[in-house]
Formats: C-alpha cells, structure tokens, sequence
C-alpha cells in the first residue's frame, strides 16, 4: 500500500513581518481501503501569522478511480468536474483555523491521489498538497507518513539561519524498501550541513538537489532528515522535499514556504 501524508505545507503571504502565514496539513482516515470502500479527506487551514488572510478558498479534486461521495460539515460548495470547490472564507484572522472534509469512494485496485488547492487573497501562489492511498485487495501494507517543517519563525531576515526538517514513518505492518529523499533547495538559501537520523554522511550534492542515501523503513519506524540552511537574499521561497523509491517514481511532493527579509 502506498499512503502519503502532505502535512506542514505553509506558504507566507508578502515580504513583510505583519503577514499572514498559512499552515495546511492533509490526511485520510484509512490506512488502506479496498475497492468499493469509502474514506474521508481532511484538510485543515490554519492562519500562523501576523495579519488577516482574506478569502481562503479550497479546491479539492478528487482522485480520478474514484467517486464524490459528499462533504461533512455545513461549508457551501459545488462538485465540478471532478473538482469540489467551496465557497471562499471571507477572512481567516491570526490564530484561527478551518477544516473541510470530502469524502470518496474507490472504484478500481490501484493508488488514489487526492488533491487540494488552497488560495487566498495574499497569496503569491497557491499551495497544492497531495494525499496518496492504495487501493487493495487486502489491508496488509506499508504506509508511509512525511511531516515537514522548519525551526525558525516563518519570517526572518537575510543571514539567518533555519533547519528543514523533514519525518518519514512507516504506519502500516510491512516494511518499505528502497526510500529515497530528494530535497530541492530554494535559490537564495545555502546548503550548511545535511543529517539523515544525525549521520552527516549519508548524502550527496547535485547542484541544488540534496540526495539522501536509500533506507528501509520497518512498520512503526521514523527517519528524520535535517538541512540547515542560510539565507543570501530577501525573498519569498519554497522549499521541496521528493520522496521516492529506488526506481525512481515519485510518491509525494512536501513544500515548504519562508518569508526572508532585508536586513534593515
């Protein structure tokens, strides 16, 4: 089974310290499921910041072997070609959340990506985060779980310094082989020091991407990546961390955004 979890997902809106900083976190309710079986998306909004965020809007679309059951909750929305979309949040202020829930139903063996798009007025961008579930004849898999998040205040300023740190864990009952971190860093933000469980070594440098070495992941074990990081310039960025398998394909995508200010 193959069941990913997009959490930590924060994107900040502006350059400047009295922002609002979104913090997105997605999952399912089911480890597994087997065909004809329903499950329950639920993502969760919350304003980390300074200032108001105004019209938060959530496109989710649901994966494509799969059928709109409904919502939970009293929230408007309208199912549109495969895309729930829900009426915009007029404001969200500093501190306060809001959670949907979308419920599918699997139509076929295979593995279901759902996907949900946040946007706001502030926003520079959306930001888009996956939740991935096998479909199964059976309920005996690995299923593994990312959380991403860095050390520092979302906001901070050119020669700062903050970690990414990136949590890995294998919540079903088979162990995962082949499990392979790539972490693309943001222009204007340079490599310190990289740590795979606080081994120093166990990784390589292509340009911009961080390559961590192959581990195994047995049912109920975590690996924790490190990056530290100093910025070089002022800026909005993202930062992206790829986990894959051994043969290449891509599992899930983690982002996560920071606001860098002029030193003045």
């Amino acid at each position: 089974m193959i069941r990913i979890f997009l959490m930590s997902s924060i994107l900040l809106c502006g350059i400047l310290a009295n922002s609002p900083a979104l913090h997105v976190s997605s999952y399912d309710t089911d480890e597994c499921i087997q065909v004809g079986k329903t499950t329950l998306y639920i993502i969760t909004v919350r304003n980390e910041g300074t200032a108001i965020c105004t019209q938060v809007v959530l496109e989710n679309y649901i994966p494509k072997n799969s059928a709109f059951v409904g919502i939970k909750g009293e929230h408007k929305h309208e199912f549109v070609e495969g895309c729930v979309v829900f009426s915009p949040i007029a404001s969200l202020a500093p501190g306060e959340k809001v959670t949907f829930y979308v419920r599918v139903k699997s139509t076929e063996l295979g593995t279901m990506k759902n996907t949900a798009v946040i946007s706001c007025h502030e926003l520079p961008k959306p930001i888009k985060v996956e939740e991935m579930t096998t479909v199964s004849e059976t309920r005996e898999h690995w299923a593994l779980h990312i959380a991403s998040y860095d050390t520092e205040d979302p906001v901070f300023k050119v020669g700062g310094r903050t970690v990414y740190v990136i949590e890995v864990r294998n919540e079903g009952q088979k162990p995962c082989e082949n499990v392979v971190l790539r972490n693309i860093l943001p222009k204007g933000m340079k490599l310190q020091k990289a740590t795979l469980n606080k081994d120093d070594t166990k990784y390589n440098v292509q340009n911009d991407h961080i390559v961590f070495s192959t581990v195994s992941i047995q049912p109920g074990e975590k690996v924790t990546y490190r990056i530290t990081v100093v910025t070089e310039q002022a800026g909005f960025f993202i930062n992206t961390s790829l986990l894959e398998l051994a043969n290449g394909s891509i599992h899930t995508t983690e982002q996560e955004g920071t606001v860098v200010l002029d030193k003045k």
